[in-house]
């Protein structure tokens, strides 16, 4: 028996975040900027970077999804 298996990468990557100030409050109803950067071996090694720019929600969450 030779069993095979097949994979497939994702096309995309969900990302949620709460936002805090530096007082520890939540950000809500505000549009926040974040730089997203995925790295592969090293800190030096970037294979993906994005900005955004995001309301965030009631609860001072934001969602992203990376592409």
């Amino acid at each position: 028996m030779n069993p095979s298996v097949f994979a497939q990468a994702p096309e995309k990557m969900s990302y949620q975040a709460v936002i805090r100030d530096a007082g520890n409050e939540l950000v809500v109803n505000a549009e926040v900027g974040m730089r997203l950067s995925i790295m592969q071996g090293s800190a030096d090694g970037v294979a993906h970077q994005e900005s955004v720019s995001k309301k965030t929600m009631v609860s001072g969450g934001q969602k992203h999804t990376v592409q």
